[in-house]
């Protein structure tokens, strides 16, 4: 008994020379006489100038806690005046009793407005590069300086911080204002809530992005695994003031993240972009090295034009109004240091539907490798609505050609349509593979389209400038008839066609590059008609002016049927300059040349038409008198509007020199009798 009494005496006097001690370090101990030390210590620490305009606070039990007011660290030599770091107010402190146990249990660590300026210049020297470098305290070897399980954290508070990124030599900003950090109690081994706030933006007036971020935090440093459960993150986009937020969140039940190998455990990821559902199944590897990171990503079909809406975006009025409406998404990827890539990529939009593999390399040099398919798409659905009135639409300033772009992406994309209309023409098996390296272009489309195959070969040439387009085309066993009509809205020609064309041009915008085509063009085209003009009636009608009868009455469609028509032509300035034309039909052999203006569609040809045969009945009976006689013949206007004349002067000049050839003929027979006659 007598011995704890002892104990209990002696405990009691150490006890009451703690709380001594206690009240008289309050009473008697004035922090702020160590200012001027402090900030001489930290000064030679730092090499930057360390000042402490504020109050420092000291308070003793139940926590050691210190709290200071402003505090500010300069800049290093070469740099603005202005502080690199300070802080509106610091406060901090211990448990003594555990202290004294050897453990330490820190109270809330409490920052409020701190602003940090970082600058980078455009030498590349920044003003955090050297922090650290002038201190000159090493560990001693062996020295036990605790455990980190042996600390714990009541609980971090940063409240109203601000950090400024300059890059001098890029000219940019990175502003993160209205920080906002907070957390329950820190220790190793157990639990915390965590709940991060900003505004980040690239200056005045640029895009601003509001993040809020909350998780459950665990660390166990055992196995160097971090975890964070039940996570919550919200972006927030506003371009300009009062323009739609664009809202991105993402939510996961638990992310575990190996900081030793940088590897990310399995996980499923819940994302939106506006309305934009995503589901991500995801996983990684070295992500601080190498970097790859790999999973599958789905998104179920969703309304798209209120998708679109959700996100600020209005989508074009478009021919047919359930265009736009439907779109679902899925697709395996994998994310290697720079590059990503898509593969088993399903993609359905509306009637359509996309499978494939693609790649994209955003290293020193961007590159894109692809290989698309699509079953069938009508872009004649996606097309503005046609104009109510046959106004002509207003002229398009030129678009000029994207030199930069062109010279710093390569590309190598293989994309097929199993069926695709455009522009009126329905093609099957469209097949068109790009090449992009350097600033030169290729492209090679194909398909079968109109009973017959269609291949062309495009270079575009922006290495240099002015750029240079060249276009190959080959058609053969086309329906010339169907394409014009598709295409142009005519029906003056008919038959199945092979065409081929060699044109090239140069120029720095789309509209020049474009008029400044030239090259041949030939046109063979067998056993078709040409609508709204017939030659043999022309003719039975010039016939009838010459003998001064009345017109015939035409017994048949205003067409000429022909068995072939071929015509070799140069375009060059915008006209299309054709010589010879030659058409044969069934009664008639016709060529000649003339040209054919792209800008109005003006047609000016001269043609001789010679009658070869004539029927006994029917359509060219009549022109028994015009055998074997050459009509001149000129058609004039434009391709939906043109006239047709015959030239009388031209049949009567043709039958004199007739007349004059049989008459030398006669003439000649009849010498020969008499040479006959004079010898005999």
């Amino acid at each position: 008994m007598k011995a704890l009494k002892i104990c209990a005496l002696v405990l009691g006097g150490i006890v009451a020379l703690g709380l001594l001690a206690v009240v008289a370090i309050y009473l008697f101990v004035d922090p702020s006489r160590y200012r001027a030390r402090i900030e001489q210590e930290v000064t030679q620490a730092t090499g930057r100038p360390f000042a402490i305009q504020g109050d420092i606070k000291l308070s003793v039990y139940p926590w050691v806690s210190l709290d200071v007011g402003r505090v500010s660290l300069g800049n290093p030599e070469g740099f603005a005046a202005e502080p690199q770091i300070s802080a509106q107010r610091l406060r901090l402190g211990a448990r003594l009793l555990p202290l004294l146990g050897g453990r330490l249990q820190i109270s809330r660590v409490s920052i409020d407005g701190l602003n940090v300026t970082l600058v980078k210049r455009a030498d590349g020297h920044s003003n955090w590069e050297d922090l650290g470098s002038h201190s000159e305290a090493k560990p001693e070897p062996g020295a036990d300086h605790g455990s980190l399980a042996d600390a714990s954290l009541a609980g971090f508070d940063l409240s109203g911080a601000s950090i400024e990124l300059r890059d001098e030599a890029d000219r940019s900003v990175t502003r993160i204002r209205e920080l906002e950090l907070h957390t329950s109690a820190l220790s190793v081994g157990r639990p915390s809530d965590i709940a991060l706030a900003a505004r980040i933006d690239s200056g005045a007036g640029s895009t601003e992005t509001r993040l809020d971020f909350h998780a459950r935090a665990n660390v166990d440093t055992e196995q160097s695994l971090v975890t964070l459960a039940d996570l919550k993150l919200s972006l927030e986009r506003r371009a300009t003031a009062g323009a739609t937020p664009m809202p991105l969140s993402m939510a996961a039940p638990q992310l575990a993240l190996n900081w030793k190998t940088g590897a990310l455990a399995p996980a499923t990821l819940a994302l939106r972009a506006g309305e934009l559902p995503l589901t991500v199944d995801v996983a990684g590897e070295q992500l601080f090295g190498e970097r790859r990171v790999s999973g599958r990503v789905k998104m179920a079909e969703q309304p798209l034009r209120k998708l679109a809406a959700g996100a600020g975006i209005t989508l074009p009025v478009t021919r047919a109004p359930d265009a736009f409406t439907r779109l679902a998404f899925a697709s395996d990827f994998e994310l290697r240091g720079k590059s990503v890539t898509l593969s088993n990529l399903d993609m359905r939009l509306d009637r359509s539907r996309l499978r494939g593999r693609l790649t994209l390399d955003g290293g020193v040099r961007a590159a894109l490798d692809a290989e698309l398919r699509i079953d069938s798409i009508d872009l004649d659905r996606y097309r503005a609505p046609a104009p109510a009135s046959a106004a002509p639409a207003a002229a398009r300033d030129p678009t000029p050609i994207p030199f930069g772009l062109l010279r710093s992406v390569d590309a190598r994309l293989r994309v097929t349509f199993e069926r695709a209309t455009i522009a009126g023409l329905a093609l099957t098996d469209l097949r068109i593979p790009m090449t992009l390296h350097d600033g030169d272009l290729r492209l090679m489309p194909s398909a079968d389209a109109f009973g017959g195959t269609v291949k062309l070969a495009v270079r575009l040439d922006a290495s240099h400038e002015p750029a240079t387009l060249e276009v190959a085309t080959d058609l053969a066993g086309v329906d010339v008839g169907a394409v014009i009509k598709g295409y142009a809205k005519s029906d003056r020609l008919s038959g199945r066609a092979n065409a081929q064309s060699k044109l090239a041009g140069s120029g720095s915008t789309d509209k020049v590059l474009i008029d400044s085509l030239e090259g041949p063009i030939n046109l063979d085209i067998s056993n078709g008609a040409l609508e709204g003009l017939d030659v043999t009636y022309e003719l039975e009608r010039a016939q009838a002016l010459l003998r001064r009868e009345a017109p015939p009455t035409r017994s048949g469609p205003e067409r000429t049927a022909f068995t072939a028509l071929s015509a070799r032509s140069l375009l060059a300035h915008g006209v299309l300059a054709t010589d010879p034309l030659q058409i044969e039909t069934s009664v008639l052999r016709v060529s000649g040349k003339g040209t054919f203006r792209l800008s109005d569609q003006a047609v000016d040809y001269q043609i001789a038409a010679l009658v070869r045969q004539v029927p006994a009945s029917g359509s060219g009976a009549s022109l028994g008198s015009l055998k074997s006689l050459e009509v001149p013949i000129t058609v004039t206007g434009t391709v939906h509007d043109y006239k047709v004349r015959p030239d009388v002067s031209g049949i009567v000049k043709g039958r004199v020199k007739q007349e004059l050839e049989n008459q030398k003929d006669k003439l000649r027979e009849s010498l020969k009798d008499k040479l006959k006659d004079l010898f005999h």
